[in-house]
């Protein structure tokens, strides 16, 4: 004997699961840009007093972005993921500038014998080409679910709004 399953059961669609790779972009982003921002209060420490603008509150600002931007896309209410990945990786783009100008830091340091340069150049260098490998892998994540997350959203819309119709 066959059983029948109830009518309700076919009468609405599986739940569409939020995509992986959006999550993962995002815990990156809260990840990678948390680092950014203790970078920045490091390099603010080590700063000259009187600086018109010290450098590192770029940093303090774009930290403080993509853990914003993070939390949103964690949570599910960022409004797209193609701008969030592209400026991610613009982003990444900025870093490995920022890694190359601290390798020839180091590499000046290197020939003029001063070690204290030489150790923080690279550390500072390999810091900064990790956070931007970061950020360009977040980035592509992003824009590889971009699709994925639009889907989700409007599943969420649509259920959000059946449950309010139904009493």
């Amino acid at each position: 004997m066959s059983e029948n399953p109830p009518e309700d059961e076919f009468d609405s669609p599986a739940p569409l699961l939020f995509p992986k790779s959006v999550l993962i972009a995002g815990i990156m982003w809260i990840i990678f840009g948390g680092s950014i921002f203790l970078f920045a209060g490091l390099g603010y420490s080590m700063e000259r007093p009187g600086s018109p603008m010290p450098l590192s509150m770029w940093g303090f600002i774009f930290g403080a972005a993509s853990v914003y931007f993070g939390i949103h896309t964690v949570r599910g209410t960022a409004k797209g993921m193609s701008g969030n990945g592209i400026g991610s990786i613009a982003f990444a783009v900025l870093t490995f500038g920022i890694a190359v100008n601290h390798f020839f830091i180091a590499v000046s340091a290197f020939a003029s014998k001063d070690a204290d340069k030489l150790v923080g150049g690279i550390l500072l260098a390999g810091a900064t080409t990790f956070v931007g490998a970061g950020f360009l892998a977040a980035g592509i994540l992003a824009l590889v679910g971009h699709q994925h997350y639009k889907t989700w959203q409007k599943t969420q819309k649509c259920a959000s709004s059946s449950n309010q119709l139904s009493p």
